[in-house]
């Protein structure tokens, strides 16, 4: 029997790159984004190729159309077993003194706002469902700082305590949730942030990211590939966790993952000097 996935932020970039795998794997795909251009060209890719798939034009800083996306999804083929967040948008480019707040509260809103709404529809289904996987995105911005890019940053940290928290949750309804911090890859994301001004973004954050760019840093295929082992696997304590697609051991986890028993591992933590735990 095919599995049921929704992918957001579908319609480029990483979104997009889950689509065509999860179809390629037999998963019935509803995937949405605000550009509906771009998903009718995917979905003619999809249909060409024989997949099973579907597209509904998504905001997913609306809650009205978060839950119309949701209702359309699970009328079409059931509940989910499976969903992937991946829409996110970098926000304003400049330090905190010259950024619009619109701009700034309107990034907020979609990439932790954003994920909150999806995550709610999705565990709603997914009780009703007896379970399943979601993967939101996640990124350097989350555990690092981010000067001039501040909005991207404060929602990615956001959102990685928001996957810790609804983890405990949700646990008990066989639900997991988990953090992908995909690495750099040459998305339309970074092609934006590196036509903004370089003195605007941070010459030195500037330079790293067109260097890195340049030497194809990191790869989109890793990532797909981390997405696709989450929705796959059933391993002890693998939840409530960011996941590194570079950094991580995760390929060496298969039934069970002995990093995993630590519940502090791959999670955001307060570092105290001299202490091996932080306090929580």
């Amino acid at each position: 029997m095919k599995r049921n996935v929704i992918v957001t932020g579908a319609s480029r970039g990483l979104g997009r790159a889950v689509v065509m795998r999860l179809a390629q794997h037999g998963w019935n795909v509803s995937f949405g984004a605000r550009a509906v251009g771009e998903l009718q060209a995917l979905d003619l890719e999809l249909e060409r190729l024989g997949y099973s798939c579907a597209y509904r034009q998504l905001d997913v800083s609306l809650a009205a159309s978060v839950s119309a996306f949701f209702d359309w999804s699970i009328d079409k083929y059931g509940l989910p077993d499976a969903v992937v967040h991946s829409a996110g948008v970098y926000g304003p480019f400049g330090n905190s003194q010259s950024v619009n707040c619109e701009a700034w509260n309107r990034t907020i809103s979609i990439n932790l706002g954003g994920t909150f709404l999806v995550a709610q529809r999705a565990i709603d289904a997914m009780q009703r469902a007896g379970g399943g996987r979601i993967v939101v995105l996640s990124g350097g911005g989350a555990t690092s700082p981010m000067p001039n890019i501040s909005a991207y940053a404060a929602s990615k940290a956001g959102v990685v305590r928001l996957v810790e928290s609804l983890a405990l949750e949700v646990e008990s309804y066989g639900i997991a949730i988990n953090a992908v911090a995909p690495g750099l890859m040459a998305t339309d994301m970074l092609n934006t942030l590196l036509a903004e001004n370089r003195d605007v973004v941070g010459a030195s954050f500037y330079d790293r990211m067109q260097d890195a760019k340049d030497r194809g840093e990191d790869s989109l295929p890793d990532a797909v590939d981390l997405i696709a082992f989450l929705l796959d696997r059933t391993i002890p304590g693998l939840t409530g966790r960011l996941i590194s697609a570079k950094w991580d051991p995760w390929r060496n986890w298969d039934t069970e993952a002995p990093e995993l028993l630590d519940r502090d591992a791959f999670t955001l933590r307060r570092i105290v000097p001299g202490n091996k735990r932080s306090p929580r």
